[in-house]
């Protein structure tokens, strides 16, 4: 077999064996971003956010928690050079929706920055993203259009009603605002634009976490307030009732030394109770030092409503107290991702790369993801179509390779018939030419 026929079958091989390589992507530390967890296809997506040097990005990518998984390598897949945000986006609202059976994640406000100059590049408050398509796009929202805000949470209901309250003003407005009380309310549905109700509301403000409870009661935990320029108290905490756009106020117990905080994070778990983790405080004249303790719950079963502090205990050691992080309930884990790493004695300096698994269920940091521990109600016909993409993706290497064979074998034949010294290569229009062979390896 002559040198050039074997580079031609080296070149083949690497080509097939290529076309099955996925390359390996890691994530900048970052902050301030956007995550949402999508159940129909068991990905974990996150979006944009700020790295080192407080740069927005239009990043898009996802992790895979449909297998097992550790920590350490985490199964990530970068979307972005397909499918970037059309612009460098930050602490933005997230929501998950579904339209005409099509899994969408929503993004809202934040700041829209050019994604090649610094310069302001706002189009419109909403973003739409398919999952499936991978395609952005901006809905036609009718109603009055709310003002341009950032910092604070996206939150939809089981009818397909986004609703945002508050937030920090993006652009100066007339008359000045810096922070807002009202709440926004998108019908998915109709795709219409309405304001709820502000009655008994909570003063202004951004930077808290806003969850949903099965019963359409979304719970205001937290942030930080116009009135004041002050943290608020983590006790006060604001109900707001979807069913009936109505607020309330909830004074929750607190026999633990639960501070105030904002920048946090606030998860639902499955059994009822809201775990609330980092975020800052005040303390020596700065508003950004680690709070006491790290994680803290509060259980929604009672009335009125209980801080708890549990037991943590860590597989791994020592886990870093975050703020501008994101977290999300995947089964029985608590996923917990990038942000600022906090300090007792010091402003945050450092932005946090990894990732940190709880589990929920007895509070243990964990090294470990299990996709067994998700809920049963996963949709089914997602796992089967990965699958069978699987199967498919498993047949096209196994084809590739057993034509990589069967080339070898006739290019073997061939040249063990031919027996020649000399080849002779044909160009049409030209005489034959004659080429001496290569050197045998």
């Amino acid at each position: 077999m002559t040198c050039l026929t074997f580079n031609i079958i080296i070149y083949y091989l690497l080509y097939i064996f290529s076309l099955s390589y996925v390359e390996s992507f890691t994530p900048a530390a970052r902050a301030v971003h956007s995550s949402v967890f999508i159940e129909s296809n068991n990905r974990l997506y996150f979006l944009g956010g700020e790295i080192n040097g407080n740069i927005p990005v239009n990043e898009v990518f996802y992790l895979d928690v449909s297998k097992n998984f550790d920590t350490v390598s985490p199964p990530w897949t970068d979307l972005t050079p397909a499918a970037a945000i059309p612009f460098r986006s930050s602490w933005a609202g997230v929501s998950d929706i579904s339209i005409n059976g099509d899994s969408i994640i929503s993004l809202f406000g934040g700041y829209m920055l050019d994604n090649n100059i610094d310069q302001d590049s706002f189009t419109s408050n909403l973003y739409t993203f398919n999952v499936t398509s991978q395609q952005w796009s901006i809905p036609q929202i009718q109603g009055n259009s709310p003002k341009r805000r950032r910092n604070m949470k996206s939150v939809i209901d089981d009818s397909g009603i986004i609703y945002i309250f508050g937030g920090y003003f993006v652009v100066p407005t007339t008359p000045q605002e810096i922070m807002f009380n009202d709440m926004i309310k998108i019908d998915i549905n109709t795709f219409s634009l309405s304001f709820g109700s502000t009655q008994n509301g909570p003063t202004r403000r951004c930077a808290y976490t806003a969850t949903l409870l099965p019963k359409g009661i979304i719970v205001y935990i937290g942030g930080y307030e116009e009135d004041g320029n002050s943290i608020v108290d983590i006790n006060e905490v604001f109900l707001y009732n979807t069913k009936l756009d109505a607020w309330s106020l909830m004074n929750a117990n607190n026999i633990n030394s639960i501070e105030s905080r904002y920048l946090h994070s606030a998860v639902l778990a499955p059994d009822g109770k809201i775990i609330v983790y980092g975020g800052l405080k005040d303390a020596l004249g700065e508003e950004t030092m680690k709070v006491v303790p790290d994680l803290a719950v509060l259980d929604t079963n009672t009335f009125p409503f209980e801080w708890n502090v549990p037991q943590v205990t860590s597989n791994v050691g020592s886990i870093p107290s975050l703020a501008c992080h994101s977290a999300d309930i995947v089964g029985d884990n608590m996923i917990v991702a990038f942000g600022n790493i906090t300090r007792s004695n010091a402003p945050s300096v450092e932005l946090n790369p990894k990732i940190y698994l709880l589990n929920v269920m007895n509070y243990t940091w964990v090294n470990t993801f299990d996709p067994k521990q998700q809920s049963t109600d996963n949709n089914i016909d997602t796992t089967q179509q990965d699958k069978i993409a699987k199967i498919k993706t498993e047949i096209g290497i196994i084809c590739g390779v057993i034509g990589s064979v069967v080339i070898i074998v006739i290019i073997f034949f061939i040249n063990k018939w031919k027996k020649r010294d000399k080849v002779t290569l044909r160009i049409p229009g030209e005489e034959t030419l004659r080429i001496p062979s290569e050197k045998r390896l």
